[in-house]
């Protein structure tokens, strides 16, 4: 299997942090950075209508809500952060699907990088936000429920990528479906990455859905049960050196 030391890269910066409660981002303040931020009820760091927002060298813990939420946010940037849902229960799955680390919309050129996610209800939601570029994302303990449970879905968000990736679940803790999820987004691309654990009956390792061009490479998938790649009610979609085992 492809081997990569994803925790010497996506480690967060080591620095100080400064406590905070959640983080609203404004045209006159549009980043967040070097914060811990504990967000009790709501999502971590909102924003609305703030072109190239930037959240970075953050940890967030959130209950309640998002880790961090966007909105009509072009260009923004998050990068080297630690999101951790602590509403999640100790075992199996979490109370809502509105859980996800980045829940994102409407927002066009996003950039993520270095972000480590945990027991969240899905790593990156991305809707309709095209162009959205997404390196060194490292997942643990997606939780769902459904129609969530997975480290990334791009929704009508065409020409996005996703790459240099790693989610691990535990069979006894997580409660997954898909992992990577293309839903009627085209021309997105999906590569070198490393999926690992599925308890679900359902739930594909990389799957496009309804959808009409798009690459998948290079991406190891183990410890499946039901389907590791797939292709469903699309075409065009090309599936280069993909392996499933276990």
């Amino acid at each position: 299997l492809i081997f990569w030391s994803f925790l010497s890269v996506v480690s967060v910066v080591q620095q100080a942090f400064t406590k905070s409660g959640p983080v609203t981002l404004t045209t006159e303040s549009p980043v967040a950075e070097n914060l811990r931020i504990v967000a009790s009820a709501g999502n971590g760091v909102t924003g609305t209508n703030v072109p190239g927002a930037i959240i970075r060298h953050c940890k967030i813990y959130y209950t309640g809500g998002h880790g961090i939420r966007l909105d009509a946010c072009d260009g923004a940037k998050i990068q080297n952060c630690t999101i951790i849902h602590k509403g999640a229960p100790a075992v199996g799955v979490g109370p809502s699907e509105e859980r996800n680390a980045i829940d994102i919309s409407e927002s066009t050129g996003v950039a993520i990088k270095k972000i480590r996610a945990r027991d969240c209800s899905a790593g990156v939601y991305l809707s309709q936000s095209p162009n959205a570029y997404i390196r060194y994302l490292e997942g643990y303990d997606m939780r769902g429920p459904f129609p969530r449970g997975m480290l990334v879905q791009f929704n009508n968000s065409d020409n996005g990528y996703i790459e240099d990736f790693y989610v691990f679940n535990n069979l006894d803790v997580a409660w997954t479906e898909d992992q990577v999820n293309i839903f009627e987004s085209e021309g997105c691309t999906v590569r070198r990455g490393i999926v690992d654990g599925n308890n679900s009956t359902a739930g594909c390792g990389v799957i496009f859905e309804d959808t009409l061009s798009g690459l998948c490479e290079d991406v190891d998938i183990l410890h499946w049960c039901n389907c590791g790649t797939c292709a469903s009610n699309s075409s065009n979609i090309i599936f280069r050196r993909c392996r499933v085992r276990d």
